[in-house]
């Protein structure tokens, strides 16, 4: 029977803990170059204008692909991708809708 009662971290979760910091630094850090990132390319898609997509479905869009970069390990790097192909659903579906109307 093993009696020891020590309330130590066990050596096995030091490794982690200090994952888990360095990842919230890495994140405080990116935080405000990924806004300044998703802000120039919002910028750019509402001049864009091509079917006079609405602005609100355009910054919904870069919302949810800030927040799905935030699930990946390269944030920065991804969320312009992300961001496209959510402009490119928006598009395409207010194209549906209009042909819908016709």
């Amino acid at each position: 029977m093993n009696t020891n009662t020590t309330t130590a971290c066990p050596e096995s979760a030091k490794p982690r803990l200090r994952a888990e910091r360095l990842g919230t630094l890495s994140r405080t850090s990116e935080s405000p170059r990924l806004a300044n990132l998703k802000s120039r390319l919002l910028k750019e898609a509402l001049k864009d204008g091509r079917g006079q997509t609405p602005a609100q479905l355009l910054r919904l869009a870069a919302i949810e692909a800030e927040a799905q970069a935030w699930l990946t390990s390269f944030p920065l790097l991804l969320f312009p991708t992300l961001f496209e192909e959510k402009v490119r659903d928006v598009r395409t579906y207010l194209d549906r809708q209009q042909q819908l109307r016709i």
